[in-house]
C-alpha cells in the first residue's frame, strides 16, 4: 500500500496489480466508514431523516478534520478530530452563534502554516528520536 502512495509507476513495474490493491483499499475503508457511521446514528437516533443525512457539512466537517491532523498518516484524522471536537464545542459554549465566525479564520491559519498537518509537524520535529517510530 505504501507503494502504490508513494510509487505508483515504480509498482506498476515491479508487477503489482495496483487497480487491484487500490479497489481492496477503496472498499476497506469504505466499509469501516459505513460501519462506524451505521453504529453512530443507531446509538443517536432510531431513525434517519434523510434530509439530514445529505448535507453537505458533514463532508465539509470531514475534509478540515484530515486536513487539521494531516492527510496520509494513520494518526492525522484522529488528531484532527479530536481538536476540531474540541474546539468547535468550547467555542459554542462561550461564544454562542459566533463560534465558526472565529473558528474559519483559525483552520484556516492553520491549514496555510501547517499543510502537512499537526501530526506532521510533530512528525518533521521529533524526526530521528525514539519516538518518531511511534508517529508513522
Amino acid at each position: 500500500m505504501t507503494a502504490l502512495r508513494e510509487y505508483e509507476d515504480a509498482a506498476k513495474v515491479m508487477g503489482i496489480n495496483v487497480t487491484n490493491y487500490k479497489l481492496i483499499a477503496f472498499i476497506t475503508s469504505g466499509a469501516f466508514a459505513g460501519m462506524i457511521a451505521a453504529s453512530y446514528w443507531a446509538l443517536k437516533t432510531p431513525y434517519v431523516f434523510p434530509p439530514e443525512v445529505f448535507e453537505i457539512h458533514y463532508t465539509i466537517e470531514s475534509i478540515i478534520i484530515v486536513l487539521l491532523g494531516g492527510a496520509g498518516t494513520l494518526l492525522g484524522p484522529v488528531v484532527g478530530g479530536l481538536i476540531y471536537g474540541i474546539s468547535k464545542y468550547y467555542l459554542s459554549v462561550f461564544i454562542p452563534g459566533f463560534q465558526l465566525l472565529l473558528f474559519a479564520p483559525v483552520i484556516i491559519f492553520i491549514i496555510i502554516m501547517f499543510p502537512e498537518g499537526v501530526v506532521g509537524v510533530i512528525k518533521n520535529r521529533i524526526r530521528g528520536t525514539t519516538l518518531a517510530k511511534f508517529i508513522e
